[in-house]
């Protein structure tokens, strides 16, 4: 099911596949169906709006946004080493 709005006014909506395989029942507008794990695609959303307005740049550093970020480091793997199972070749890195 796929709805499209634009400045408050749907110009797209269709639904697409199987509700109920076992039926082959079609997926129709009033087909309830759970939603999980919505949290990435909700916040990828929003950041990429905020992308188009010109409010955040891809490429600035976290702890533009978010100060307490400005001295964190990850793990990163070293380059030009090969990976064992189990091992893990790593060095600290700031966050950008």
């Amino acid at each position: 099911m796929v709805l499209i709005r634009q400045h408050g006014r749907q110009v797209y909506f269709k639904t697409f596949g199987l509700s109920d395989t076992d039926t082959r029942r079609p997926m129709t507008p009033d087909t309830i169906f759970p939603l999980h794990s919505m949290t990435k695609t909700i916040t990828s959303f929003a950041a990429m709006t905020l992308v188009d307005q010109g409010k955040l740049k891809l490429d600035d550093p976290v702890s533009k946004y978010i100060p307490s970020f400005a001295r964190m480091k990850v793990g990163v793997e070293k380059e030009g080493r090969q990976r064992q199972a189990g091992a893990r070749n790593w060095r600290r890195q700031a966050v950008r």
